[in-house]
């Protein structure tokens, strides 16, 4: 993260020099807004939102803007692009600096860029001279962030553009380290970047805060795991999966004793077992056994379900589909669906999970050992390092969705996704759809991505954004992820959920995710994608799991002995 010591001492000559250039307009300071209000956290106020476009009651929805560089775009992240402004929004002081329509325009001038949300040519900020106290005549972080995030990922090498409205502030080789620097700086307004010229004309830095939601509010209070699910008192716990149709009920998954027992979330029964699996699932690895289990769309109509899990290496691991009668896993109906090569005991994945199309996805680890010794992060003509994805709806066996990347381009017809490390634990947002995944790294960084048909997430050429292994690697394009955390933080992440619950509507939207070494969970807001993550609290517990329950509530899923629920205190 920057600090502001950082900033200012890798910036104080730069800007100083950067906002001489442009000879800086001495305005008379607007008059201060009237306090606003913002119902739905997000950053925007309700006058704002209601005269620009926005929905003062969903977070989800923010202004929309629809100048170049971000038209044909869904650059809110609302789920729509290019939206029509309502009438009269254009003359409206959306940035709240006290200026609209014409009297932008004849301060800023066209190459200056009208600094209203609302309208052509418009920038998420305010950076004029004068402001209220915390912002005049010096630049703040909050200047900064909402003048260059839209713009410029900083703190790449080389600087890098063309990439999601974020900052990117993660150590990397050279000068680009943990500040902002003067090559940074350089990189982001030099004429050359083909952007657009945010700096023609009078535009300078020192403006009130800018109200547009570059970093969504973090979710307040103090978060604790204190509930704990009744009876789930085992130690080898990796899977807390909700039985469809039972809102008391789910299933919990016990690795090393290789099996699955029923449980009440409310404690009104005693577990019992659901399916004795040890005949099936082995391995002295740390991380074999029973790994995931998935219920189908229709259970319990269709009375099946599908286990993932090794048989020890060097023996494949097993997707395996099996019917249920009486609440309990009929070993006997056993159909072995896929059979993965797994030449070392460890980076076996994996989930499994149904997507929101009907289709059955398992994620898959590279097979294992330092550094991918095979290769197979790179290669989609395998099923390692990979997001599979298969149709199981038939009474047998699986077809392949035609709509599969590499059903008609070179790469396995089973493969979604690929360079993947160790996707230990993805979920799907239940309102957008969106696939969520959590990739263990190898010594450096951890990371979550949000993962598309076909996308390849650099393992082993990248660990997070840092190169790691550049022989043979090709130009990409690589999926970038959506944070990176380096291993002061921990060092194997547990992908969570977003949340949708109805206790928490100010964590609405935010993904919710682990540590299973540190024991932190963090949340972060999906809906900015300039926004960093938010640590919720710092926990003595080894997180192996999330679960979402029926009512949208986040279990915790851990190796001592408990299920917490995440509470706010």
């Amino acid at each position: 993260m920057i600090s502001k010591l950082h900033l200012a001492s890798g910036l104080r000559v730069g800007l100083v020099a950067i906002c001489i250039a442009l000879a800086v307009p001495q305005l008379t300071p607007p008059t201060a807004s009237a306090a606003w209000t913002d119902s739905d956290h997000d950053g925007v106020s309700d006058s704002a939102e209601a005269a620009c476009g926005g929905a003062p009651a969903d977070s989800r929805r923010r202004p929309e803007r629809i100048d170049d560089l971000f038209a044909n775009r869904d650059d809110n992240g609302d789920g729509h692009q290019d939206e029509a402004l309502p009438p009269g929004a254009s003359a409206y002081d959306c940035d709240g600096d006290g200026y609209t329509g014409a009297a932008e325009a004849s301060i800023f001038g066209v190459a200056g860029r009208d600094q209203d949300a609302c309208g052509t040519d418009a920038w998420p900020s305010d950076i004029v001279a004068g402001g209220t106290p915390d912002s005049t005549n010096r630049v703040t972080l909050t200047d900064l962030t909402s003048f260059l995030a839209p713009v410029r990922r900083l703190n790449t090498s080389p600087p890098q553009s063309g990439f999601s409205p974020r900052w990117d502030l993660v150590p990397g080789p050279g000068t680009f380290l943990n500040y902002i620097n003067l090559q940074d700086m350089t990189a982001t307004l030099a004429a050359d970047t083909g952007l657009p010229p945010m700096l023609g004309g009078a535009r300078a830095f020192n403006g009130r805060p800018c109200p547009w939601p570059l970093a969504g509010p973090a979710p307040a209070g103090q978060w604790v795991l204190s509930t704990t699910i009744p009876n789930a008192t085992y130690n080898d716990m990796v899977g807390l999966v909700p039985i469809p149709g039972r809102p008391d009920e789910a299933v919990v998954l016990r690795q090393k004793a290789e099996a699955v027992y029923r449980i009440s979330l409310s404690g009104a029964f005693t577990p019992a077992l659901y399916g004795d699996l040890s005949t099936l699932a082995g391995g002295s690895g740390s991380e074999e056994g029973v790994l995931a289990l998935a219920f189908p769309p229709g259970f319990p109509g269709d009375s099946r379900v599908y286990v993932y899990y090794t048989k020890g290496s060097p023996s494949p691991s097993v997707l395996a589909r099996f019917t249920v009668a009486g609440d309990q896993i009929n070993l006997a109906s056993k159909e072995e669906l896929l059979l993965i090569p797994q030449p070392y005991d460890n980076h076996n994945g994996g989930q499994l999970m149904f997507g929101p199309d009907g289709d059955l996805y398992l994620s898959l680890g590279d097979g294992g050992g330092a550094g991918d010794p095979l290769e197979t992060g790179q290669d989609n003509t395998d099923l390692l390092g990979s997001v599979l994805r298969i149709d199981v709806s038939g009474a047998t066996g699986y077809t392949v969705p035609p709509d599969n990347p590499f059903v008609s381009a070179p790469g396995a017809d089973e493969v979604w996704a690929y360079g993947l490390r160790n996707p230990w634990r993805y979920s799907f947002d239940r309102e957008t759809g969106e696939l969520w995944l959590a990739d263990v790294g190898q010594a450096a960084w951890e990371e979550v991505d949000k993962v598309i048909s076909g996308g390849n997430y650099g393992w082993d050429c990248y660990e997070g954004n840092a190169s790691y292994e550049p022989a043979g690697c090709g130009p990409g394009p690589y999926q970038w992820p959506r944070l990176v955390y380096d291993h002061s933080l921990g060092c194997a992440i547990t992908g969570g959920y977003v949340y949708h619950g109805a206790l928490y509507p100010e964590l609405a939207g935010w993904y919710v995710y682990g540590d299973y070494c540190s024991g932190r969970i963090w949340a972060v807001n999906l809906a900015d994608s300039s926004s960093a993550p938010v640590l919720l609290l710092d926990s003595p517990y080894s997180i192996t799991s999330f679960a979402q329950l029926p009512s949208g509530e986040i279990a915790v899923v851990t190796f001592n002995n408990a299920i917490y629920l995440l509470n706010r205190s």
